[in-house]
């Protein structure tokens, strides 16, 4: 009698978790590249056209 229900049972059902760990891996690299940048890029200048115009 146990068997016939075990067999009746459905299977729990498993969520794949590759989408989760896929979109966590995309999240990293997006964030570590953005920091990367954001420290390897040249520091912006700003020149006053009125400053420098002649007189």
């Amino acid at each position: 009698m146990f068997r016939a229900r075990a067999l009746l049972e459905p299977e729990p059902r498993r969520d794949p978790m590759w989408p989760a760990l896929a979109a966590a891996m995309l999240l990293a690299l997006t964030s570590v590249a953005f920091a990367a940048i954001s420290v390897l890029a040249p520091p912006v200048t700003t020149e006053h056209t009125a400053q420098s115009a002649p007189s």
